[in-house]
C-alpha cells in the first residue's frame, strides 16, 4: 500500500512535467491479498513469469472499480484485515467504500479506500471524515436513504460522498427490492464498456506506426474525447 501511494506521487510529478496534453494521466490501483500460482508459464518456445489464479482475477476486478468509484486506491477486505491494526502507525487510514458483486463472482466483497496523512492535523481531519462517511454509509445500507443523503450532503466536498448522494437520490426515486442487503451489483454493461476501452487502447498502440484511419479516429473521439484524439494524431505524425 505504501508503494501504491509512492506510485501516485510519482504520477503527480510526471503530470507536472508533461506538456503533450492538458489532460493529466490518472492511475487506479487495486490491491488484494491471497494465494496465487506464480512461476514460469508457457512452452519451450515462449515462457512468461506471471501469476495466475482466482485471487489475481479478483484483484483485477478491484482495480477496474477505481474507474467507477472516485477512489485512486482500493483494497479488498482480505487486505484490510491484514493492515487494520498497523495502518495508523504507517500513516494510513482505510475507510469502507461499498459491498459489491463483481462480474464472475457469486459472493459479494467489501472494498475499502486507503487514505494517507503526513501530520497530526491531516490525521484528525481524515479520521473525522471517515467517521462521518461511514455513519452515512450505515444509514444507506439500512435503506434509510433520506437520512443517508442528509449525512452525505454534510461532507459533499468529499468525492465519494458526492457519489453516494447521487445513488441515494436514485434509490429514493426507485427503491431497491425488499430483499436488498446493501450489496451493489455492477452491471455487465459497464464491464463491457470498460473492456471495449481497453481493447481500443491496445489497437491504438499496435497501429501507432501507421496512419490512423478516419474510422478509428472517430472511435477514439467518441470514447475518449478530443484530447486523446489530438494527442494520438500528434504522436502518429511525429513518427
Amino acid at each position: 500500500i505504501v508503494t501504491a501511494f509512492q506510485m501516485q506521487d510519482a504520477l503527480s510529478e510526471l503530470n507536472a512535467k508533461r506538456n503533450l496534453t492538458s489532460s493529466p494521466m490518472e492511475m487506479g490501483i487495486g490491491i488484494h491479498t491471497g494465494d496465487v500460482l506464480a512461476g514460469n508459464i508457457g512452452s519451450n518456445k515462449r515462457l512468461d513469469y506471471t501469476v495466475i489464479g482466482d485471487n489475481v482475477n479478483l484483484c483485477s476486478r478491484i482495480e477496474s472499480l477505481t474507474k467507477y468509484y472516485p477512489c485512486k486506491i482500493l483494497i479488498s477486505e482480505n487486505t484490510f484485515l491484514e493492515i487494520k491494526d498497523i495502518a495508523l502507525e504507517n500513516n494510513i487510514i482505510p475507510r469502507e467504500v461499498d459491498t459489491v458483486l463483481v462480474k464472475g463472482k457469486s459472493k459479494q466483497i467489501k472494498i475499502y479506500e486507503v487514505l494517507s496523512f503526513q501530520n497530526s492535523l491531516e490525521k484528525e481531519k481524515i479520521l473525522n471524515l471517515k467517521l462521518e462517511f461511514e455513519t452515512a454509509l450505515n444509514l444507506y445500507k439500512n435503506r434509510n436513504f433520506k437520512d443517508a443523503l442528509e449525512e452525505f450532503t454534510k461532507i459533499k466536498s468529499d468525492k465519494l460522498a458526492s457519489f453516494y448522494m447521487v445513488r441515494c437520490e436514485e434509490f429514493l426515486k426507485n427503491p431497491p427490492s425488499p430483499d436488498w442487503n446493501g450489496t451493489y451489483k455492477l452491471s455487465f454493461k459497464w464491464f463491457k464498456l470498460h473492456l471495449a476501452k481497453v481493447r481500443l487502447g491496445v489497437v491504438c498502440v499496435k497501429i501507432l506506426s501507421s496512419k490512423l484511419t478516419f474510422l478509428l479516429q472517430k472511435a477514439i473521439k467518441y470514447i475518449y474525447g478530443n484530447k486523446l484524439l489530438e494527442w494520438t494524431i500528434l504522436k502518429t505524425n511525429q513518427l
